[in-house]
């Protein structure tokens, strides 16, 4: 039996005479990704002042629309696959996400609900990085970087320099330039899911 996941959330108020924390809400579109029977883990994307940026539901294959691996065929081309992602954005985008292996790399495609490409993002061979973000990802000292990935889309065009140091999981985003434009790190949690 599989067990689900959950999260609550609690809004923080510091002044005296201030409500009462209350729950924040994870969005619909993942609760019930979550909820479902296909649902594997969750993951949260937190900003650095505490709001969230995106939250993801990790599924099985069948929960994921036709329409996106084909979409996946056709844009990153024949692989294995690796993980399903159904996830909902800050500013409320919901998305579909297919990840493969292909020739030994990453491969990843997420797609929004309409059916609109938002990116793609490979898994760089170490001579395919472009000398500014290989400049900044030999500068980073004691982070051991494991791969650099290249996002592009309509409105996205990046490098991640995935990494870490020691224990942690670390996550460098580049511009084409080479400027790290965020630095996030990745935390074990556990999540527990109510069941309706």
């Amino acid at each position: 039996m599989r067990t689900l996941l959950t999260l609550s959330l609690l809004t923080l108020v510091g002044c005296a005479g201030a409500p009462e924390p209350r729950p924040a809400a994870l969005p619909g579109f993942v609760v019930d990704a979550l909820q479902s029977p296909h649902a594997e883990r969750a993951k949260l994307y937190v900003a650095p002042d505490g709001a969230i940026e995106k939250v993801v539901a990790y599924v099985t294959r069948d929960a994921i629309p036709a329409w996106v691996h084909t979409m996946a065929d056709e844009k990153l081309g024949a692989g294995e696959d690796r993980e399903y992602e159904i996830e909902q954005y800050a500013d409320g985008t919901q998305a579909y996400e297919v990840t493969r292996t292909i020739d030994g790399r990453k491969a990843e495609l997420s797609a929004t609900v309409d059916k609109a490409l938002r990116y793609t993002e490979l898994e760089l061979a170490p001579e395919a990085v472009p000398p500014k973000v290989k400049a900044t990802a030999d500068g980073l000292g004691d982070m051991q970087v494991k791969r650099i990935e290249h996002k592009k889309g309509p409105a996205v065009d990046q490098y991640e320099i995935v990494g870490s140091k020691g224990e942690t999981e670390m996550r460098l985003v580049l511009d084409a330039e080479g400027a790290i434009k965020s630095r996030a790190r990745r935390l074990p949690a556990v999540v527990q899911l109510g069941t309706r």
